[in-house]
C-alpha cells in the first residue's frame, strides 16, 4: 500500500514546483493548522484557566489563616434584667433598656476534615478539565483545516484537468473549423464543439468561485490574508501504525469527568467529619460580660468550638450510590468513544486500502483512453466520426485523469485522518 506515496509525493512535488516557477507562493497543512490553532480565541483560555486556578487555590489557602470579622449593634428593649429587692442601704441596679455592643471575632481551623485541601485538588483537577475541553474544540478545528485543506488539493487537480481539456478542445475546435471551411464537416458539428467548450468554462468558474469560499473559510481560521494563488503542498505523513488514541483530548477529559467525582466523593466525606477551631471575641459594650454592671467595659472571650454535622448521616448512603453510578456512566461513556474511535480507523483503513487499489489500475485507463481519442481525433479531422463521438472519447480521457487525481488525494487524506484519530497527528 505505501508504495503509492511515492508516487503520489513525486506527482504533487512537480506540481509544486511548475507553481514555483509561476510565481505562487507555498502553503503547509502543517502552517494552516499552527496558524489556525494560534488564531482560535480557544486558545488564549489556556493562561485564563492557568490564572483563575491559581487564584482559587489561593483563596482556598486563605482559610488556614485566622478568619477575622467585626459586628455591632445598639438595641432598645421593653424591659432587661433586674431584681427588684431592696435592702437597707443596698440596692441591686437594673440595666438600661438601651444598650451597645462592638465586638471583633476570631475564627482559626485547628481541623477541618480535609476539606480544604480536597477543594484544592478540585480545583486542579477543573482546571486540568477545561484544558481537556480546550483541547478537544482545538482538535475538532484540525480535523476541519484537514478537510478544508484537502477539499482544496480536490479542487486544484480538478481545474488542472479542465486546463487540459480545454487545451484538447481548443485544438479540436481549431481543427474542426479548417474542416468546416473545407467541407469536411457539418458547421453543426462546430457548434457543438463550442458549445461544451463553453461548458467547460462554466464549470471552471465553478470551481474557481468553490476554491475562493474555501479560502475564504481557511482565512478566516487561520488569521491569513490568502488568495486564489497560493500553493498548497501535500502533507509528507500518510500513516501511522502505532495507535495511542487513548491520548486524544476526549478519553483525558472524560477521565477527569471521573477524577472529579472522586474527588467529590472525597470532599462529602470529609464534610460529614467534625470540625475543630480555636475562637477568640473582644469587644466593647454596654453592659460587658457582667450584665449586673451598667455602664460600658472592655470584655474577651477565647476558647475552642466543635462543630459535627449529623444530618449528612441520612443522605450519605444514597449520595454515594449516586456518585457510583455516575462513575459508571463516564466509563461507559468512555467505551462508547473508544468503539467509535475504532469504528472510524477501521473505516479509513479501508479507504486507504480502496483507494490504493483504485490507483492500480488509473495509469493504464489514462493510456487506454488516450489511445482511443487519439484515433478517434484522426477519424474526427477525416470526417468519418462526429464530434459527439470526440467528446464522449474526450470526456472519458478527462474523467479517467479526474479519477486518478482524486483517489491520490483520498489515499492520502485519509491516511493523515488516520493519523489524526489514532492520537499521532499535528
Amino acid at each position: 500500500m505505501y508504495k503509492f506515496i511515492n508516487i503520489a509525493i513525486i506527482v504533487f512535488c512537480i506540481i509544486g514546483y511548475m507553481n514555483v516557477l509561476s510565481g505562487q507562493s507555498f502553503y503547509t497543512l502543517e502552517s494552516a493548522v499552527s496558524d489556525a490553532v494560534k488564531n482560535t480565541p480557544a486558545f488564549i483560555s489556556y493562561d485564563i484557566i492557568k490564572k483563575e486556578n491559581e487564584l482559587k487555590v489561593n483563596n482556598l489557602s486563605s482559610k488556614y489563616l485566622p478568619q477575622f470579622s467585626i459586628q455591632g449593634q445598639a438595641t432598645y428593649q421593653s424591659e432587661t434584667t433586674g431584681l427588684d429587692i431592696n435592702f437597707p442601704g443596698f440596692s441591686i441596679p437594673r440595666l438600661s433598656q438601651d444598650q451597645y455592643r462592638i465586638q471583633l471575632d476570631v475564627n482559626q481551623f485547628i481541623y477541618d476534615g480535609g476539606a480544604t485541601a480536597i477543594q484544592k485538588s478540585l480545583a486542579d483537577v477543573g482546571a486540568d478539565l477545561e484544558h481537556a475541553q480546550t483541547d478537544a474544540d482545538i482538535e475538532q478545528l484540525k480535523e476541519q483545516i484537514i478537510h478544508i485543506y484537502f477539499g482544496l488539493l480536490d479542487i486544484g487537480a480538478r481545474l488542472e484537468m479542465i486546463a487540459f481539456k480545454k487545451q484538447d478542445m481548443e485544438a479540436v475546435i481549431k481543427r474542426g473549423r479548417t474542416a468546416a471551411e473545407n467541407g469536411v464537416i457539418l458547421p453543426a458539428e462546430l457548434k457543438n464543439l463550442q458549445a461544451e467548450m463553453l461548458v467547460i468554462d462554466q464549470s471552471e468558474a465553478e470551481l474557481l468561485a468553490l476554491k475562493q469560499g474555501q479560502i475564504k473559510i481557511l482565512n478566516i481560521l487561520t488569521g491569513n490574508n490568502l488568495d486564489n494563488a497560493v500553493a498548497l503542498t501535500l502533507p509528507s505523513d500518510i500513516m501511522s501504525t502505532e495507535l495511542n488514541f487513548l491520548s486524544r483530548p476526549m478519553f483525558r477529559l472524560l477521565s477527569l469527568q471521573k477524577s472529579m467525582l472522586d474527588q467529590s466523593k472525597k470532599l462529602e466525606f470529609s464534610l460529614s467529619k467534625p470540625r475543630l477551631m480555636f475562637f477568640a471575641q473582644a469587644g466593647y459594650g454596654k453592659p460587658g460580660l457582667n450584665f449586673l454592671k451598667n455602664e460600658f467595659t472592655p470584655y474577651y472571650i477565647g476558647g475552642i468550638r466543635l462543630h459535627w454535622n449529623l444530618n449528612d448521616l441520612y443522605t450519605k448512603s444514597r449520595s454515594n450510590q449516586i456518585t457510583t453510578l455516575q462513575m459508571q456512566r463516564t466509563d461507559a461513556k468512555s467505551a462508547l468513544y473508544a468503539q467509535q474511535v475504532e469504528v472510524r480507523l477501521a473505516t479509513l483503513e479501508s479507504e486507504i486500502m480502496r483507494s490504493s487499489a483504485q490507483m492500480k489500475a488509473d495509469d493504464q485507463i489514462i493510456s487506454l483512453r488516450q489511445e482511443i481519442k487519439r484515433a478517434v481525433a484522426v477519424k474526427l479531422e477525416q470526417g468519418t466520426a462526429t464530434s459527439s463521438e470526440y467528446l464522449l472519447i474526450l470526456n472519458d480521457e478527462n474523467e479517467a485523469h479526474i479519477n486518478k487525481k482524486i483517489h491520490q488525494l483520498q489515499f492520502i487524506k485519509a491516511g493523515y485522518l488516520y493519523n489524526h484519530h489514532a492520537g499521532k497527528g499535528l
